[in-house]
C-alpha cells in the first residue's frame, strides 16, 4: 500500500462520510435535498451531515431508502478508522523515512490519545521513535520508545518485547554496545516472566533471538550468538526471516575467518527463497561472493555478486546499493582493477541529499577503507564524505559523516606512518 499522507488520514465523522458518498451522485447537498424529495429541513439535513455520530433512525432509513443500500456499509466509526490507519503505518513503517512525517504521525497520535486508545498511541509512539532513528535524532529514538512501553496495555507483552529489543538492535548500531544490553535484558526479563503462561507471540520471540544474536556476534560471543539464530530460526514465519536466521549463522563463520563453514550455512539460507522480500536473498549471494573474494576464487565471488546486483535491479534499496558495490569494487581491486575503488564513490556520491540513517555511510566506507592503501583514493574518498556533509540538512548526519572523516584520518594516519617507518629502514 502507498505512503499515507495527512490528507489521508483525515478522520471524517458518520455524517461527513454519508455527505461524500451523496455527493458521488449529487451535484450539492442541495440538489440531493430537492431531487431525492427527503422528507426534513433542509437545516436538519445540513445539521445531520456535519455530525459526528447519527442517531436518527428516520434518517438511516431514508438514506438505505434513497440509494438502496446497507446503511452501516456507508460510513466507517471513527475507532476502526483510526486502528485502520495505525496499522497501516505500523506494518510499512520503513516507509516513512522524511522529517515531515512526523506531521502526520503527531496528528494520529493526538487522535489516538484523545480516543483512549492505549494500544495504537503506543504503535504511534513506535513509528515516532522509528523515524527520529532512521534521521538520525537518536536520543528522541530512546525517548519515545520508552514512551510507547509505557503506554502498551499490560497484556501486550509481545509489542512490548518486540519494542525492547528493536530499540536494543538500533543502539547496537549507534555503537552503544551499553545501552544495547540494557535493553535486550529487559526483552529478556519479560521472556522469563512470560514464558510459561505463553503470552509471546513468534514474530517477537523471533525478532528477540535475531537481533540478540547480532549482538552477541558484536561482542565476540559466537557461540551464543550462534544459539540465538538457531532460536531465532525456531520462531520463523515467513521465509525471508528463515533465510536471514541461517545466514548470520554464516556470517559468524566469516567474521571468524572460518570460510568453508559460512560457505555451507550461506548456501543453505538460499533454500529459504522468498518472492516478497528478495533483497534477503540478494543479501546472502552478497555474502557469498564476499566469501568466495576471500577464498580468492574470483570467478565464483564475480558470478555470486551479479546475482545480487540483478535482484536490486528488480527492488532498489540504497543501504543494500552501497553494500553490493563496496562489495563488487573490492573484488574487482583484488583482481588487479586499480579503478575500481570508484564505483564505491559514485555510490556515495548517489546518496547525496537523501534523507538517511548516518551508520549507513559510516559502516560502508569504515569497511571499505580497510582494503585502500592508496593515500590519493583515500584524500578523493575525504572529499566525497565532506560533499555528503554539505550536502545534508540533517544535524545528525552531518555529526555521523566527521565521524567517518574521524576513521579516514585514522587510516590516513597508519599509512603514512607505516611509509615513514619503511623510509627510516
Amino acid at each position: 500500500m502507498s505512503k499515507l499522507t495527512l490528507d489521508d488520514v483525515k478522520v471524517l465523522g458518520e455524517g461527513p462520510q454519508i455527505k461524500q458518498f451523496i455527493l458521488k451522485s449529487y451535484k450539492d447537498v442541495k440538489e440531493f435535498h430537492e431531487k431525492s424529495k427527503i422528507s426534513m429541513a433542509m437545516s436538519t439535513l445540513r445539521g445531520y451531515l456535519a455530525s459526528d455520530v447519527i442517531t436518527a433512525a428516520n434518517f438511516k432509513y431514508a438514506i438505505t431508502m434513497i440509494f438502496d443500500v446497507d446503511y452501516t456499509s456507508l460510513y466507517t466509526p471513527k475507532i476502526k478508522l483510526l486502528t485502520n490507519h495505525v496499522q497501516n503505518i505500523y506494518d510499512n513503517i520503513t516507509e516513512y523515512n522524511e522529517e515531515n512525517d512526523q506531521k502526520l504521525f503527531d496528528f494520529l497520535l493526538q487522535e489516538c490519545i484523545k480516543d483512549n486508545m492505549p494500544l495504537e498511541t503506543a504503535m504511534m509512539y513506535r513509528a515516532k521513535a522509528r523515524n527520529y532513528y532512521i534521521t538520525n535524532k537518536i536520543n528522541f529514538c530512546e525517548e519515545f520508545y520508552q514512551y510507547a512501553i509505557k503506554t502498551l496495555p499490560e497484556d501486550e507483552i509481545s509489542k512490548k518485547i518486540f519494542f525492547y529489543s528493536e530499540l536494543g538492535y538500533d543502539m547496537l548500531r549507534e555503537n552503544l554496545s551499553i545501552r544495547a544490553r540494557e535493553w535486550f535484558e529487559y526483552a529478556e526479563e519479560n521472556i522469563r516472566w512470560n514464558k510459561k503462561i505463553k503470552k509471546i507471540d513468534n514474530n517477537a520471540m523471533h525478532y528477540y533471538h535475531y537481533w540478540k544474536g547480532i549482538y552477541l556476534v558484536y561482542e565476540g560471543k559466537y557461540d551464543k550468538a550462534e544459539e540465538n539464530f538457531k532460536e531465532a530460526l525456531t520462531y520463523a514465519t515467513k521465509n525471508f526471516e528463515k533465510a536471514s536466521a541461517v545466514s548470520n549463522v554464516g556470517y559468524r563463520y566469516f567474521i571468524q575467518k572460518k570460510y568453508e563453514d559460512a560457505l555451507i550455512h550461506f548456501e543453505k539460507a538460499l533454500d529459504y527463497y522468498d518472492e516478497t522480500n528478495i533483497l534477503a536473498t540478494a543479501s546472502i549471494y552478497n555474502n557469498i561472493a564476499m566469501t568466495y573474494k576471500m577464498l580468492a576464487d574470483y570467478a565464483n565471488a564475480m558470478e555470486n555478486m551479479q546475482k545480487a546486483m540483478d535482484m536490486l535491479q528488480i527492488k532498489y534499496n540504497v543501504n543494500k546499493h552501497l553494500m553490493y558495490t563496496e562489495t563488487q569494487a573490492e573484488i574487482l581491486m583484488d583482481m588487479g582493477d586499480t579503478e575500481a575503488y570508484k564505483l564505491f564513490y559514485d555510490a556515495l556520491l548517489s546518496t547525496k541529499g537523501k534523507q538517511l540513517h548516518k551508520s549507513v555511510i559510516i559502516n560502508h566506507t569504515r569497511a571499505f577503507i580497510v582494503n585502500i592503501s592508496n593515500t590519493d583514493c583515500l584524500d578523493e574518498l575525504t572529499d566525497v564524505i565532506i560533499e555528503l556533509k554539505e550536502a545534508s540538512t540533517s544535524e545528525g548526519f552531518i555529526i555521523g559523516m566527521y565521524e567517518c572523516l574521524g576513521y579516514i584520518a585514522e587510516r590516513l594516519f597508519r599509512l603514512r606512518k607505516g611509509k615513514s617507518r619503511e623510509k627510516r629502514k
